[in-house]
């Protein structure tokens, strides 16, 4: 699992709002790095669940070398 980047702290932080103001840096990372946990295994369970017991990165050879643009800096 990735590390969390100062730049994801801001991005939450500017997707959450008000809701995580109060939140220090330590406990905004705790929640997105649980976030991410739970995100990731429920669609590995998902993915398990359609592609005879296997994700879609064991499927598919070099599925895990794609790069996703997660530009939110339109948000």
């Amino acid at each position: 699992m990735s590390s969390i980047t100062d730049k994801d702290l801001e991005k939450a932080r500017k997707i959450l709002g008000d809701t995580v103001k109060e939140w220090t840096d330590e406990q905004l990372k705790n929640e997105l790095v649980k976030m991410k946990y739970l995100t990731e295994s429920l669609l590995d369970d998902y993915e398990r669940s359609i592609f005879d017991g296997k994700t879609l990165a064991e499927k598919v050879p070099g599925m895990n070398t794609f790069v996703i643009d997660d530009d939110t800096d339109s948000l």
